[in-house]
């Protein structure tokens, strides 16, 4: 345990441990040019300031099982690692799924975690889970720590390809569902002070081709998080961003992508169907490849969950963790 504990360690404070370097190294510099004691000290104790300031920051919060943190898109993927995740960290977790009789569901209620049906896209659904979440603040005294805004829909294809279901769902899911789940919940986050972490990606600073729709709703995602931050301070409620990078293998992500795509060509116009040719063929191909359902997996990247740390209890978050 400490072997692995150490590689973390040095990561997290690398910064005052170069600190520490070089007041080390500038101290001695001056002691050995003669420079007085006076002045040494003087300059010890202001470094000494920066270095206790520095780790003032990087205080972290020590979770219970009072604290409740809310994950939504918890079927699969990240969300589904995260709920196993923060239960292990000693909190109490609600995890929010679409299928309450899926294998995620089932390993979720094994491992403890409560889990509880929410379609983000349905209104009813979330007033459901609103209700619930104050049901287990009211009549189990638990305390909404964090809110963790998870549930993503991913379509590959080109623009003119796309649906206009395949883009009512990408925006009604990512952008409207977080915000509705948010809204509904915002009485106990205001009352907690609790913080809420929406979980972003490199698409919302670097737009992909194939993926315009997706990139759009997580650029307005990362343009609402940034003013509901401002919004939300002067409450002492922490609103953060965390990207937490590619781990397709190990997210279902993509697991309806073959039937997007069958949507598409039936939906293609005849004069597309032309002009397109083999490339649409090709595409598919190639995508397909990538796609499709595997077994129900953990993220295995123990950066990402070293990085999520630091967004989830950090006293003083930064407004985005990568």
């Amino acid at each position: 345990m400490c072997g692995n504990m150490w590689p973390a360690y040095m990561t997290r404070h690398s910064t005052a441990l170069k600190i520490g370097l070089a007041v080390s190294t500038g101290l001695a510099y001056l002691w050995s040019a003669g420079y007085e004691i006076r002045t040494i000290s003087a300059l010890s104790l202001i470094l000494l300031g920066i270095v206790y300031w520095y780790y003032q920051l990087c205080v972290q919060e020590k979770l219970n099982s009072k604290h409740l943190i809310v994950i939504t898109g918890c079927d699969s993927g990240l969300g589904y690692s995260l709920a196993l995740h923060c239960q292990a960290l000693g909190a109490t977790v609600l995890a929010g799924v679409l299928d309450p009789d899926g294998q995620a569901a089932k390993n979720l209620t094994d491992s403890k975690v409560i889990v509880h049906h929410l379609d983000s896209t349905n209104e009813g659904s979330i007033e459901q889970f609103g209700k619930y979440v104050e049901t287990l603040c009211i009549e189990k005294k638990h305390d909404l720590y964090a809110l963790i805004n998870n549930a993503g829909v991913m379509i590959f294809g080109e623009f003119d390809w796309q649906t206009e279901q395949h883009v009512k769902r990408q925006i009604g899911v990512n952008l409207i569902g977080t915000m509705r789940v948010t809204q509904i919940l915002m009485s106990v986050i205001l009352s907690n002070k609790s913080r809420i972490i929406v979980i972003s990606s490199h698409c919302a600073e670097e737009f992909l081709p194939g993926l315009s729709v997706y990139c759009a709703t997580k650029a307005a995602l990362r343009a609402w998080s940034i003013s509901l931050r401002v919004e939300l301070a002067k409450y002492d409620v922490k609103v953060i961003s965390f990207i937490p990078g590619n781990f397709t293998r190990e997210s279902n992500i993509m697991a309806r992508q073959r039937q997007y795509f069958n949507e598409m060509e039936r939906s293609m116009r005849s004069e597309g169907i032309i002009f397109y040719d083999d490339y649409f063929a090709r595409y598919v191909e190639y995508y397909s490849f990538v796609a499709g359902q595997d077994d129900l997996k953990r993220v295995t990247n123990s950066n990402i969950y070293d990085i999520f740390d630091n967004a989830l209890l950090d006293v003083y978050p930064s407004a985005v963790y990568k």
